[in-house]
């Protein structure tokens, strides 16, 4: 059997096409990762945007049907996630019962859960509580005067 000697010195790339071909990689990487990091950062901000109009949407049908009262800052979180009478007061009960409307309870549920903060800090965090109560569990700042809600930073 007789071989082909004629390529025998070809066997493999030069070290100059190796280091061009790293750096392409390393151009390449340099463009597309950050503009990748953005593009989580940038959902995650959007998610939150969403979360907050989630929020306050709630607010504004419970205000709605309350007579122009907003949830109180002490109860909020009850006061959108379980039923509530005309006056607010949240019914009490199993998991099940408090979530089902009746005759005293007619008003609610809102939210099934309050919605987790999205980034920074608190991402992850889902209470609801004012500037003045707020902690290390905040994800939501509640301002009851308003019926707005900002994420807690």
């Amino acid at each position: 059997m007789q071989y082909n000697t004629s390529n025998r010195g070809r066997g493999g790339f030069s070290l100059l096409e190796l280091v061009v071909v790293i750096v392409i990689i390393g151009i390449i990487s340099a463009i597309a990762i950050p503009r990748m990091s953005k593009g989580a950062k940038g959902a995650s901000e959007n998610a939150s945007k969403a979360n907050v109009a989630v929020l306050e949407s709630a607010i504004e049908l419970y205000t709605a049907e309350h007579g122009g009262t907003r949830p109180t800052a002490a109860a909020i979180a009850d006061q959108l996630t379980k039923c509530s009478n005309d006056a607010g007061t949240v019914k009490s009960g199993t998991a099940a019962d408090v979530v089902t409307p009746d005759a005293t309870y007619a008003w609610g549920p809102y939210l099934k859960v309050l919605p987790p903060a999205t980034y920074g800090a608190f991402k992850g965090k889902s209470e609801i509580a004012t500037s003045a109560t707020k902690d290390a569990d905040t994800g939501w700042i509640y301002d009851e005067a308003t019926g707005r809600v900002t994420m807690n930073e």
